[in-house]
């Protein structure tokens, strides 16, 4: 009986010595499985669990390791965009879009251009003066305008156009500025008679003799580029209101029946007569050497 027993106990311990018999060829532990025999399916030891990332704005929680995901992305936390910086992520930062424009109140004599919104200032304060105050000028307070028409002949020009129409804007500003703008009634025409005298310019200057062909030739030995690309690019750098004698601003003001007007409020002031009656303003000042009458103004707002 004894020898049964013994014999039994000693094959028990030779199979579980030798367990299958099986050379494992082993599969490392997962996030969900253990260390595992490819062969027979024999497992050792634990899984390794899941090593979790957080969720971001753009990514659900993922495990580092397997890159399984559990729930969903965050989404942005935008933060709006402003003056000074575009809509902004405040979780992780990142930007979309352009910041806003800066709402700008007029420069005083108190403080310059500044932004209502963030406060950034631009420029200069208004040099102290309170002529620009007087109830007489406060009247003249806003925009005015003035239809103006030159004619080719008159400004021996009349190869190129028969007239020219535009509007004169005046902006009488409540800090004492005054600004002049413009703007063409056909634009396309215009332009077109600009470009015609510069051809006619080149043409002359390289000689008239040349065919098309040649000049435009000449002119890429010389500029790189042929006449109507050189035209193209001489409108492009032209400014408007310099041509037009709109480039320049003034400082303004009415005292005493007169209209007075400078570069700036330390210049000498030029005086001029002038008129407000029935919505009409008339300044002897802005006569035009081609158009002699005081120029009318009405008003637009």
């Amino acid at each position: 009986m004894k020898r049964k027993l013994f014999a039994a106990l000693l094959c028990l311990l030779l199979t579980t010595l030798a367990g299958c018999g099986c050379e494992h060829q082993w599969t490392q532990a997962s996030c969900t499985a253990p260390k595992t025999c490819s062969l027979c399916g024999d497992t050792e030891g634990a899984p390794i669990g899941h090593s979790w990332l957080a969720a971001s704005c753009t990514a659900p929680k993922t495990c580092e390791n397997c890159g399984e995901t559990s729930g969903d992305a965050l989404g942005h936390d935008w933060a709006d965009a402003n003056c000074q910086s575009a809509k902004k992520c405040a979780r992780c930062h990142v930007t979309e879009g352009s910041p806003t424009d800066h709402s700008w109140a007029s420069a005083t004599t108190e403080l310059p251009k500044t932004c209502t919104a963030c406060g950034a200032t631009e420029g200069k304060r208004i040099v102290t003066d309170k002529r620009f105050t007087t109830a007489a000028t406060q009247q003249l307070h806003g925009k005015w305008k003035t239809e103006m028409t030159v004619h080719g002949e008159d400004a021996q020009m009349q190869k190129y156009f028969d007239e020219i129409t535009y509007t004169m804007f005046y902006e009488f500003c409540n800090d004492g500025r005054l600004i002049l703008s413009v703007e063409l009634h056909d634009q396309f025409a215009f332009w077109d008679a600009v470009k015609a005298m510069y051809k006619d310019t080149f043409t002359s200057l390289l000689g008239e003799e040349l065919s098309q062909e040649e000049l435009n030739s000449a002119l890429k030995a010389q500029y790189g580029m042929d006449l109507d690309h050189l035209l193209d690019q001489i409108i492009s750098e032209i400014d408007l209101e310099e041509m037009l004698g709109t480039g320049v601003d003034y400082v303004y003001y009415v005292e005493d029946g007169q209209f007075y007007y400078a570069l700036s409020w330390l210049n000498s002031f030029k005086s001029s007569a002038y008129t407000l009656e029935d919505g009409v303003l008339t300044i002897d000042a802005f006569q035009a050497e081609e158009n002699p009458d005081p120029v009318q103004l009405t008003r637009v707002e």
